[in-house]
């Protein structure tokens, strides 16, 4: 009998099916890559918005730094909302883009 086959005739029996391996728990703490994915920016980014004192300071563990989840969470909470979606887009022009131009051309 498989594993599976095993689980699911403990389900049906009102048995809890076997855990196999030890569950995870919560993580605190993120090398800066991990912490830079978790803002959701580069890690040449997230090392500027550090410097800038926009996102948190590491902790540092050894000669490891760490980023502490909720420290990034409260800061990232923190940081403004964009007030207008057309502050930073480029200005439009009627000629159309370059791969408009160029299908345009032929």
């Amino acid at each position: 009998m498989t594993v599976r086959e095993r689980t699911a005739v403990q389900s049906r029996a009102g048995g809890y099916p076997r855990m196999t391996a030890c569950p995870l728990p919560a993580v605190l703490g993120l090398s800066r890559e991990q912490a830079a994915a978790y803002v959701g920016v580069s890690p040449s980014l997230f090392d500027k918005a550090v410097d800038a004192g926009t996102l948190p300071r590491p902790r540092s563990i050894g000669a490891r730094n760490i980023w502490d989840t909720e420290e990034l969470t409260a800061s990232f909470r923190a940081i403004p909302h964009r007030v207008n979606d057309e502050d930073e887009r480029e200005p439009e022009t009627s000629k159309g883009n370059a791969w408009d131009n160029a299908r345009s051309e032929n």
